[in-house]
């Protein structure tokens, strides 16, 4: 992954999906759902455990890109929400960290779902404590930019040992949230809207 306007574009379309209360005014909205998309993974990793022997299908692979767009959405809402460019922040810090992963004995899909829960963790104790989102003093003092990128850097490792592309994973989930915009479908639940 090279330096390009990916993150700028795909936080552009995101954020022109967005419904949800108080948008611009709520970090609690899109905290909660990358935390809960995250779980998301993990839950479908558990059950290549259990169901699967370990053997990752073609089709849990597509299920499990779904999931990693869906964070890519939250992340994109929370950098709205606490004016933090998704681009030079989170995107361009993500990929040059990206090699650290290597050297911390992240080797797999299922060290990916065990690593994500601390930064998830700290995210969620930031979010609560944060009072005014346009404070970034307060987000990099805290902790919650490094977590949100630790997030970011390992859902791109996740596609990677998948063989997916992430950039291709945030373009079908731009293109599949368009359509439900188009067809009046963005509220509800569930991936066949």
């Amino acid at each position: 992954m090279t330096k390009n306007k990916f993150w700028h574009d795909y936080y552009t379309k995101a954020i022109s999906t967005a419904i949800y209360p108080n948008q611009g005014n709520s970090l609690l909205y899109p905290v909660l759902g990358l935390i809960g998309e995250c779980s998301e993974i993990s839950n479908k990793v558990k059950k290549i455990l259990r169901d699967d022997g370990g053997k990752i299908t073609d089709q849990k692979i597509k299920e499990i890109g779904k999931e990693t767009g869906d964070c890519l959405w939250y992340i994109a809402n929370i950098c709205r929400e606490t004016n933090i460019s998704m681009q030079d922040t989170i995107g361009e810090a993500a990929i040059h960290y990206l090699s650290i992963l290597s050297s911390n004995n992240v080797k797999d899909i299922f060290d990916v779902c065990l690593a994500m829960q601390k930064p998830l963790c700290g995210i969620s104790i930031s979010a609560k404590r944060i009072k005014d989102s346009t404070q970034s003093d307060f987000l990099v003092h805290n902790g919650f930019l490094t977590n949100l990128r630790d997030i970011c850097i390992l859902l791109i490792f996740l596609c990677s040992s998948l063989g997916l592309s992430f950039e291709m994973v945030g373009e079908q989930n731009i293109k599949n949230l368009l359509g439900r915009k188009k067809r009046n479908t963005l509220h509800g639940s569930g991936d066949n809207r």
